[in-house]
């Protein structure tokens, strides 16, 4: 739960006369109110996991939260057997009452259900340690734990169809889990065994309706259905894509699929043209956002697009700060550090404001520049910590890494694909070591073989070995990556934690393709960007020079 800003003070009774008050009721999937159910409130798309505000719905299922600042906020619906449902919340100018109903879409579950585990407060909730349940001839799931606590707290997990931990049948009561799920609470006597049981037949079932979640406002407020209409319908498009995206990957297909852009353009023409300026606004910032996945915006309509498109300091951009990344990509390379710096310094969006900052330490990283790169990420730490977009980004543009030229590079050990070696990082004094994670899903790691081929050929006979440390969930797959695309004639381990896995976290892996090259004595020698296309060879010529040399004399 995030805290809130001190700008913001939300109550739960309206005092004041600018302030904005949220009403409503969240309701299954059947139309009735649930016997547990909460709404959360944070802000435009920082998702449920960093909400900062939440209200019990009440047995009846109605709410009312009031804030008082305008701003872009997300207000999200949850309740137990159900999926979280968000309502988008531009309210830049509102002062009036806003009354909306959810109701919510229902679980998925496996069918059958034949393979369950309990997670709980004994082990944190930690998914890696979670304990099977043995199935009995009654069709039930049963366990036997040690009761930390006098109460205690469990979710269930491969029983909703994507994986999500959710409450089990017997519960005495509830928790809300801060991701948009439920925990099953039993009252239990500490240090004593406690049972839990799973019954698959007595699981809430509900018709088939494709319409939820559904979202409803009032008609005073109509402009928020059509852009609570537009969300959905762009995030029913990047569903799509990302499983094209999967099939590609899974069948070795090369390039990358493109959003429905002929979909999107019908959905957004109308609104691009809207009186109501934040619907036109964001119309126009969706559909820049869509080049990002491959949509090629008619001239006629990207002329439109630009003509929509908020000010540099309109706080309308915090409703898609990432469509900032397509509408630098257009500038020329001349002016891209400029919007960006126009943007940091005049856009009262946080979010927007953390956006440009990212993009400008990507560049700041990416020409090596340490001391712009370690001025811009004490800005990002200091002002930005707290953002959902943020936290990916704080440990890969830390200039104080400990995966740094310079560093002894961390120990390790991996048990080789092709054999059943173990290796460590003591097996490669004496050598060059490019270690290369990566992943067969992972298309600009993919782009990168044939570079890598290159390189070793040119230079393993001259001292360098690459191992390749997959990030896949199978080695079978990596098998056969290799056979049908790539050879990747080196060394090769899998990573079966993927980035939790003990080396990932080692090497702090926060995105792939992630190339460390370590020299003959342990220390790391070039990180990154040093090691990407054309500069791997210049990369790896500057430090196997005299070996190279060397070689050519013997010849």
């Amino acid at each position: 739960m995030r805290m809130l800003s001190i700008l913001l003070t939300f109550v739960l009774l309206a005092t004041g006369p600018a302030e904005i008050t949220i009403r409503g009721q969240v309701l299954g999937a059947d139309g009735k109110p649930l016997p547990v159910s909460h709404v959360h409130l944070g802000y435009w798309k920082q998702g449920v996991s960093y909400t900062f505000l939440t209200r019990d719905a009440g047995p009846d299922g109605r709410f009312q939260v009031t804030l008082t600042e305008p701003g872009y906020y997300e207000l999200w619906a949850t309740g137990i057997w159900h999926y979280p449902a968000v309502a988008y919340l531009p309210l830049n100018d509102s002062t009036d009452t806003i009354r909306l109903t959810f109701q919510l879409k229902p679980y998925r579950y496996r069918d059958p259900v034949d393979s369950v585990a309990v997670i709980g407060s004994w082990n944190e909730f930690n998914f890696s340690s979670a304990l099977p349940m043995e199935k009995t001839p009654d069709g039930r799931f049963r366990i036997t734990v040690s009761a930390d606590a006098d109460t205690v707290f469990y979710q269930l997990v491969g029983v909703e169809e994507e994986d999500r931990s959710i409450n089990g049948t017997r519960s005495d009561f509830y928790q809300y889990d801060g991701g948009g799920d439920y925990r099953s609470g039993l009252k239990a006597r500490k240090g004593q065994p406690l049972e839990i049981v799973f019954d698959p037949g007595v699981l809430p079932r509900y018709p088939d309706d494709p319409s939820l979640p559904r979202i409803r406002f009032d008609a005073s407020h109509g402009f928020l259905n059509k852009i609570d209409e537009i969300q959905r319908h762009l995030e029913k498009l990047k569903a799509a894509y990302a499983r094209d995206l999967v099939r590609r990957r899974e069948a070795f297909l090369p390039g990358t699929p493109q959003l429905d852009g002929s979909s999107l353009f019908d959905a957004l023409g109308a609104p691009l043209q809207s009186d109501n300026q934040t619907l036109r606004h964001l119309a126009a910032l969706t559909l820049l956002e869509s080049t990002l996945y491959g949509v090629e915006l008619p001239p006629a309509m990207k002329q439109k697009v630009l003509e929509a498109l908020p000010a540099v300091d309109h706080p309308d951009w915090a409703m898609n700060p990432l469509a900032l990344n397509a509408w630098v990509a257009l500038k020329d390379s001349s002016q891209q550090q400029w919007l960006l710096r126009k943007f940091l310094e005049r856009n009262p969006a946080k979010t927007v404001q953390a956006q440009a900052l990212i993009l400008l330490l990507f560049r700041a990283k990416g020409a090596g520049d340490l001391q712009k790169q370690r001025e811009l990420y004490q800005r990002l730490q200091a002002g930005y910590a707290d953002l959902a977009l943020v936290q990916p980004y704080l440990k890969f543009f830390n200039p104080d890494s400990p995966i740094r030229p310079g560093a002894p590079v961390p120990d390790f050990e991996v048990t080789l694909l092709d054999s059943p070696r173990v290796v460590t990082a003591a097996d490669f004094k004496g050598r060059y070591l490019l270690l290369d994670f990566w992943a067969t899903w992972c298309a600009p790691c993919v782009a990168e073989i044939p570079v890598l081929e290159e390189a070793y050929r040119r230079f393993h006979p001259l001292g360098l070995e690459i191992l390749s440390l997959s990030l896949d969930r199978d080695e079978s797959v990596v098998k056969k990556f290799r056979r049908q695309r790539h050879a990747m004639p080196w060394l090769h381990a899998l990573l079966k934690g993927g980035f939790n896995d003990p080396v990932a976290r080692a090497f702090d892996v926060q995105g792939i393709p992630r190339p460390v090259l370590v020299g003959p004595e342990g220390n790391i020698l070039a990180v990154e960007g040093d090691l990407r296309g054309e500069k791997l060879v210049a990369t790896l010529n500057q430090y196997l020079k005299v070996q190279q040399d060397r070689a050519s004399r013997e010849q």
